[in-house]
């Protein structure tokens, strides 16, 4: 029996789907530049760019934009992906967390140029500017219906590191 005509499609579809992979074509958006970073931001952002591309796959950024940390605190008590259960479960002994400011979780785009085209892929960074480095790690994010998306908050243009 010969596969359907319909059916071929589909499978072209889903294979072209899955070659591209979760990169998609950049949209415009107008993130503010680095220079006008307040300190705090500054120094919690340092390490981002390099840090948010290798968690998304990409070796040569074009521009990596972050939302800005200071509009981002998260719950120090939380472990480092921000689980609020297992700050719940934390022992009664347990250190103090700082303060609530200190940690933040900002989603971070990488822009880069592939076979020709322009695409971005988003990534989580988390971090405390209280350690060095400030940014604890970053993982490759997604949206999911509902959720704030890239566009939705203030971005600011990261500066790439020259020696790459």
């Amino acid at each position: 029996m010969r596969p359907r005509p319909p059916a071929l499609a589909a499978v072209a579809l889903l294979l072209a789907f899955a070659l591209t992979g979760c990169a998609a074509p950049v949209p415009s958006w107008d993130p503010a530049p680095a220079a006008g970073l307040d300190t705090a931001d500054r120094a919690a952002l340092a390490g981002v760019p390099d840090r948010a591309a290798e968690a998304v796959g990409v070796r040569d950024p074009d521009a990596v934009d972050c939302w800005l940390p200071s509009a981002h605190p998260v719950d120090p008590a939380a472990t480092v992906l921000g689980s609020d259960e297992a700050a719940q479960e934390a022992p009664a002994d347990a250190a103090a967390p700082g303060p609530a400011e200190a940690a933040f979780r900002v989603l971070c785009r990488v822009s880069f140029a592939e076979a020709g085209e322009s695409r971005w892929r988003d990534a989580i960074c988390l971090g405390d500017p209280a350690r060095s480095p400030a940014v604890a790690g970053c993982y490759m994010w997604a949206y999911y219906e509902g959720a704030p998306g890239f566009p939705d908050e203030a971005a600011v243009r990261l500066p790439i590191p020259a020696a790459r």
